[in-house]
């Protein structure tokens, strides 16, 4: 029996030009760029995250659903303060912002509140708020804690939100501290 021709260094395989044009027609993700890649459920549509958005956005929301709920204690936006987005079974953000009384001429009314806010991102683009109350910050026992937020948020003590919790307020460096439970 005589031993098989000796086969070449290189062999091609017979479908080399498939094999070729699929590698050089795959789509490989650029890793120069280090900006995410778009999602692919996205629809064609490119979305940007951008933060500066984020608590103007959800503080004029919640002051529209406040003044809605609340005839006759209107107020108009002062400064929206701080926000936080978090994924609870959709989208959710909880907002402080500052706001005075709308047409305020005494001194009382042009001092401005602060509010608390929770929203949630409904459908692909649109926030609507769930809940807007106002705070008074000065008063330790009016002020809750959440889970879900860092401690630069203010939250109403009574809850009804998400992540509510008891919080710990220190009212000086070093000195005590109080929890407080609902």
């Amino acid at each position: 029996m005589a031993a098989p021709p000796p086969k070449p260094e290189h062999s091609v395989p017979t479908n080399w030009h498939r094999t070729a044009y699929r590698l050089r027609n795959r789509v490989v993700r650029d890793t120069s760029n280090r900006k995410p890649a778009p999602s692919r459920y996205d629809n064609g549509i490119e979305i940007k995250h951008d933060p500066t958005w984020q608590t103007p956005t959800c503080a004029r929301v919640a002051l529209e659903h406040y003044n809605n709920m609340n005839q006759g204690d209107e107020h108009e936006m002062v400064k929206p303060v701080s926000s936080h987005v978090f994924v609870f079974n959709g989208i959710w953000f909880h907002a402080n912002f500052l706001a005075k009384r709308k047409g305020a001429t005494n001194c009382v009314d042009l001092v401005p509140k602060y509010f608390f806010a929770e929203s949630e991102i409904v459908g692909t683009r649109k926030i609507s708020c769930i809940s807007c109350v106002k705070l008074d910050p000065g008063n330790p026992k009016n002020i809750g804690g959440c889970s879900l937020c860092s401690e630069n948020i203010l939250h109403p003590a009574g809850g009804g939100y998400h992540g509510a919790q008891p919080r710990s307020v220190r009212h000086a460096p070093g000195g005590l501290q109080i929890s407080f439970k609902f």
